[in-house]
């Protein structure tokens, strides 16, 4: 068992005392967040003589060390979280002061005085302001909205997230505070969505099928739908030359309207789809 001279000579700030006092088990210094545990994790992980943390918001709770592949909270806390402790880390590195995640949080070697000073310049920061780095939050933010784009939306080939995002009035990053109307964006980029699946397609008809679905009305032994979809297809050839990558300016799509009423007038089609309607 460690002496309390042992951990004596080992530095800690107060934010780290603290916390050990709070989540420790017998008086701080043995258990679950206790000071032997921070002293034990730094002298296995690093070189430090000392163990701190860092206040991360005017309650003096512990700053978030950077989330990692999983992370079940809002993804603007989420990107919060990561430019903040980059700020950090990349000030410690600077000052050439040891810092490391430590069960979630930030810890840095507290015999440093460069790194005490530096950790109270930081939670003074916090306290008045929850963000180290504006600038880099606004580009994790458009890294996040992009992906939410592609998350939401099975993009058409030309299309880009890029291209969504300026269409929309708010750039949205966060699924859980909104996604904002990624429909209208893409309506304004001149596309609709398949009546029957996610597939864009590049054309203003309601009611639109892509030519799969279109394809799947087809009745065995009858080719009305498939030739239908087939010269919709063929007409299919309006591209913009001006732009590259090339782009499609206008396609001609199969309505589920359209291949119901051939179905209707088809002499094949009509029985087995309405059976009831003969017979009547």
């Amino acid at each position: 068992m460690l002496s309390i001279e042992t951990i004596l000579d080992f530095k800690f700030n107060d934010l780290a005392r603290s916390f050990a006092d709070t989540h420790g088990y017998g008086g701080g210094l043995y258990g679950t967040h206790g000071m032997d545990e921070m002293r034990d994790d730094a002298e296995e992980l690093t070189v430090a003589r000392g163990f701190g943390l860092i206040s991360g918001d005017a309650m003096d709770q512990p700053l978030p060390a950077a989330p990692g592949g999983f992370f079940y909270g809002h993804e603007c806390e989420r990107i919060r979280y990561q430019a903040n402790a980059e700020t950090v880390t990349a000030g410690f590195e600077r000052i050439g002061v040891e810092c490391w995640e430590w069960r979630g949080y930030i810890a840095f070697d507290a015999s440093s005085a460069k790194g005490r000073k530096l950790a109270e310049e930081y939670g003074d920061a916090l306290a008045a302001y929850p963000i180290l780095d504006e600038e880099r939050v606004s580009e994790l933010e458009h890294e996040a909205a992009c992906h939410l784009v592609e998350q939401e939306i099975r993009l058409p080939d030309g299309v880009n997230a890029e291209d969504v995002l300026s269409e929309l009035p708010e750039t949205p990053y966060c699924a859980d505070c909104g996604t904002g109307d990624l429909t209208d964006a893409m309506d304004k980029l001149g596309y609709t969505q398949c009546a029957d699946c996610e597939e864009w397609l590049k054309t203003e008809t309601t009611g639109a099928l892509c030519y799969d679905c279109a394809d799947a009305y087809s009745e065995p032994d009858c080719e009305c739908v498939s030739t239908y979809v087939d010269t919709m297809r063929h007409l299919s050839t309006h591209v913009d030359t001006t732009r590259l990558p090339l782009r499609l300016l206008s396609s001609s799509y199969p309505t589920e309207s359209d291949v119901r009423e051939i179905q209707r007038g088809c002499e094949n089609c009509y029985p087995a789809i309405y059976p009831y309607a003969v017979a009547a």
